[in-house]
C-alpha cells in the first residue's frame, strides 16, 4: 500500500511507451446495503478485462474525477473516502489512481460558516488521495489534477442521516492558491507539451446554468492556458456524457463523464442502470497517442446509440399506469403519450463528437433530423416512472432530467428500416446503427 507521494514518484517514471488513461466519475454510493455491493461487484469485470486488453500493448491508469463516496453515507453506513478506497484495494482494483475532490468527498459532520470549511471538510479525502492539486508526466505528456469545489456546509442539518451538520452546500471555483499554483506549474512545462485538466466541475457546460464552474474564472483559465494552443479537459459531476466545446474559448476541448454507477445505482430491481443522459452505464478509455476517446458499456459492447420507435415509445407510456399518475402529477415533464411522438424515430447518440452531422435514413432516404431537449425515455421508464405515487406531490417530475444528445426525425412509414450515422466534420463515418420498425419499447430497449 504505497503512499500517494509513491505513486505519483512511480508513474512519473513509468515507461514512456503508449499509455492509456482510464477515466470514470465515480458516484454515490460506492457502498450501501448489500444489494448495492452486488451491482458494485458487476461493474469490475469488464473494467479488469478492458485492462488485461490494453495492457497486452500500452500502460494503463486510472481518473477517478470524483464523487469516489457520498458525503450522506459516511456515517450511514461507514463508508468514507478511505473505507472506499480500501474496499478497491480488497478487490485487486488493477491499476494505479489518480484523483480529483468532488462536491461529496467532503465531512458532511464539520460544519461551515463560508468559504474557510473547504480545508477542514477535506481532510479524509487528504488522507486518503492526496492534496487538492498536483501534476505528474506521464509519457511525456503534463496532467494536471485540482479540485473546483469550494465546500461551505452551513444550512440546516440533514436529518435523514447521521452527523451530517448541514445542508453539504458548496461553491464551484479554483481558489487564489490554487491558480497561482497553476501559473507556476505551467511556468516549467514546455508550450509544445500536450496538456490534460483533470476536475470535478465542469470548467464549461453549455447544456446547464448551474454545473460548471463560476463562469468569470473561465477567462482567467484561458489566460493561465495562454501558452497551450490545446488542453484536453476531464470532468464529472453532471451525471451525463457530455463531449463539448466552448467558441469562446476554442483552446479547451471539455469530456464531461458520467459516473461508472450510472445514475447512483439507483435503478428499481430488474432494472439497469444507465446514466442521467441515457447513456449505458459504462467507463471512458483514452488513448493520448491517438486522442481516442471511447466510452465502453460495461456488457462488453460497442454500442454508441439506442434507438427508438416513437411509435413504441408511446404505446407504452399510454398504457402504464404510472405514467398515467405522471402526467396528471407533473403536467409539465414529457408527455411520450403525445401525439407529437406519433411515426417518430428518436435516437440517443452518446458516440457523437462536436460538429459531427446525424443523419437519420428511412429505406434509406435522408429523414430532417432535428435535436431535442428532453430526458431519454429509457431514463424515464428506469427512474422517474418506479418512484411515481397517487400521493406524489404535484408538480414533483416538472422538470426533466434532459439527455445533451438526444435526436428525433419524423418517419413517413411504420415499418421501413431505419440507419443512423453519424458523420465527422471531415466527411469520415464515426460510427452507425440501425433497426427495423415497428420496434417494441420497454426496460430492455437497446
Amino acid at each position: 500500500h504505497m503512499t500517494f507521494m509513491e505513486a505519483a514518484r512511480l508513474a512519473a517514471e513509468a515507461e514512456v511507451a503508449p499509455q492509456r488513461m482510464w477515466l470514470t466519475h465515480y458516484s454515490p454510493s460506492l457502498i450501501r446495503p448489500e444489494e448495492y455491493i452486488d451491482r458494485v461487484r458487476k461493474v469490475f469485470p469488464a473494467i479488469y478485462d478492458k485492462v488485461k486488453s490494453i495492457r497486452k500493448t500500452d500502460a494503463v491508469y486510472s481518473v477517478n474525477l470524483g464523487d469516489f463516496s457520498h458525503d450522506r453515507y459516511w456515517y450511514d453506513f461507514g463508508m468514507n473516502e478511505y473505507a472506499a478506497q480500501q474496499y478497491l484495494l480488497s478487490i485487486g482494483y488493477p491499476t494505479l489512481i489518480y484523483s480529483v475532490s468532488g462536491n461529496h468527498d467532503n465531512d458532511g459532520a464539520i460544519a461551515g460558516k463560508d468559504e474557510s470549511n473547504d480545508f477542514p471538510s477535506a481532510w479524509c479525502y487528504r488522507k486518503t488521495w492526496g492534496p487538492d492539486r498536483y501534476s505528474v508526466e506521464i509519457g511525456g505528456d503534463h496532467w494536471i489534477f485540482m479540485d473546483n469545489i469550494v465546500y461551505i456546509n452551513n444550512g440546516d442539518p440533514d436529518k435523514k442521516h447521521k452527523n451530517i451538520n448541514g445542508s453539504r452546500n458548496y461553491r464551484r471555483y479554483f481558489t487564489d492558491s490554487q491558480l497561482e499554483w497553476l501559473k507556476a506549474d505551467l511556468a516549467t512545462v514546455d508550450p509544445s507539451t500536450k496538456v490534460y485538466f483533470c476536475c470535478h466541475c465542469p470548467i464549461f457546460n453549455d447544456f446547464s446554468k448551474s454545473e460548471h464552474i463560476e463562469f468569470e474564472q473561465l477567462d482567467i483559465l484561458d489566460s493561465i492556458f495562454s501558452a497551450f494552443p490545446e488542453v484536453t479537459v476531464f470532468s464529472g459531476h453532471a451525471h451525463k456524457l457530455i463531449n463539448t466545446g466552448n467558441e469562446g474559448y476554442r483552446r479547451f476541448r471539455q469530456y464531461v463523464l458520467p459516473a461508472t454507477s450510472g445514475s447512483m445505482w439507483n435503478a428499481p430491481e430488474g432494472l439497469r442502470n444507465i446514466s442521467g443522459c441515457g447513456a449505458d452505464q459504462g467507463f471512458t478509455v483514452f488513448t493520448p497517442a491517438t486522442g481516442s476517446v471511447k466510452y465502453c458499456p460495461i456488457d462488453g459492447s460497442d454500442r454508441t446509440m439506442r434507438i427508438y420507435d416513437g411509435n413504441g415509445v408511446r404505446k407504452y407510456f399510454a398504457s402504464d399506469e404510472k405514467a398515467a399518475m405522471l402526467r396528471k402529477n407533473s403536467p409539465k415533464h414529457t408527455d411520450w403519450s403525445s401525439d407529437r411522438f406519433e411515426n417518430t424515430v428518436i435516437v440517443n447518440i452518446w458516440g457523437a463528437m462536436p460538429g459531427d452531422r446525424i443523419e437519420i435514413l428511412e429505406a434509406g432516404k435522408p429523414l430532417e433530423v432535428k435535436k431535442v431537449k428532453m430526458a431519454d425515455p429509457l431514463y424515464d421508464l428506469i427512474y422517474v416512472l418506479p418512484n411515481v405515487k397517487e400521493s406524489t406531490a404535484p408538480g414533483k417530475y416538472d422538470k426533466d432530467h434532459k439527455s445533451p444528445h438526444l435526436y428525433m426525425a419524423k418517419a413517413e412509414s411504420v415499418d421501413a428500416e431505419i440507419v443512423v450515422r453519424v458523420v465527422t466534420p471531415e466527411g469520415k463515418l464515426r460510427c452507425k446503427s440501425g433497426c427495423t420498425r415497428p420496434k417494441t419499447f420497454d426496460k430492455d430497449a437497446n
